[in-house]
């Protein structure tokens, strides 16, 4: 289109340069967004529009039917047929309102003036305010939409590695936190330099690694992104599984103890009362033997008793 211009402003005038100031659109971030609020739902905004001129094309009817008369040709106001009618209700309603350019004659009644009053603000209701708004509103949402959605990737381009897609609070306790990650570990630029280095570089001379990433760039696969991975956060994980492991080799090592302290105190109770059964036993068996001793002294004693007894009876007869 530009190239147009300069061909248009070069053979006949110079004013078609003036366009070349449009340019500025194409490196504006912001302008395009306006662009696209307009033309993104560009679809909804022609049925709008057709549906608008089937109003107009309503009104001019109307007009042409009861109001043909207060158009006034020498202001430019021309309603001599349909199209004229169409043309004059579309410019001067849409751009400037109907009830500022169109008097009533002085001559007409009361039931006139009404109808002129109810057309007037019919017309406003509907075009000037409904009609505007939702073409107001559509663009405006439009351009909401879109806002929300640079809003969206900024925020996903801070927040979110863009090789790893971990996010920024995975990396805040580990490896000097985010900005280290994605400039050292995960630096996109470094993936763009190595494509353009596998680009240029002859097919015949490609490392194992080089090769193997090539085939599966030309495959459209993505296998050798490290998806949700990162040698920062898998060594901190290592090292909390390290820690975990040494927990929980202590916590063994603790119930080990005392599992053993516990087994050896039942030992030493075990022992305890097998002394004590051993020397309760004991104490039975010596208090037997004595009463044993003290039955066989009783019983020698009442023997010898019977026998002195007996011998003292036979010297006596």
């Amino acid at each position: 289109m530009f190239l147009a211009f300069s061909l248009l402003g070069t053979p006949l005038h110079g004013y078609f340069f003036a366009f070349h100031l449009l340019h500025i659109a194409n490196h504006n971030q912001m302008l395009k967004r306006v662009f696209q609020a307009v033309t993104r739902n560009g679809l909804s905004l022609v049925w709008v529009m057709i549906y608008s001129l089937a109003i107009f094309y309503i009104y001019a009817l109307i007009c042409f039917a009861y109001y043909r008369e207060i158009f006034d040709e020498e202001k430019g106001n021309y309603c001599s047929d349909m199209f004229q009618c169409t043309i004059t209700v579309i410019r001067r309603g849409l751009i400037f309102g109907m009830y500022d350019y169109f008097d009533v004659p002085r001559n007409r009644s009361f039931n006139y003036h009404l109808a002129k009053t109810a057309f007037d603000i019919s017309f406003f209701i509907i075009i000037t305010t409904i009609g505007l708004n939702i073409v107001f509103g559509i663009i405006v949402d439009t351009f909401s939409e879109l806002r929300d959605a640079k809003w969206r990737i900024d925020k996903d381009m801070s927040s979110v590695c863009f090789i790893c897609s971990k996010n920024s609070y995975d990396f805040e306790h580990y490896g000097g936190g985010f900005k280290k990650h994605i400039v050292e570990e995960h630096n996109q630029w470094a993936y763009l330099f190595f494509f353009l280095h596998l680009n240029e570089t002859r097919f015949n001379d490609y490392t194992a690694i080089e090769l193997y990433v090539w085939k599966l760039y030309k495959k459209d696969r993505l296998d050798f992104f490290p998806m949700n991975r990162s040698l920062t956060l898998q060594a901190a994980e290592d090292a909390k599984d390290e820690a975990k492991m040494d927990t929980l080799l202590s916590q063994v090592a603790f119930l080990v103890h005392r599992r053993k302290e516990e087994d050896a105190f039942r030992e030493r109770e075990w022992q305890e009362a097998a002394q004590r059964h051993w020397e309760e036993q004991q104490k039975k068996a010596s208090r037997r033997a004595q009463e044993q001793q003290q039955s066989s002294a009783l019983r020698r004693r009442a023997v010898v008793e019977l026998l002195t007894s007996s011998s003292e009876d036979e010297d006596y007869n």
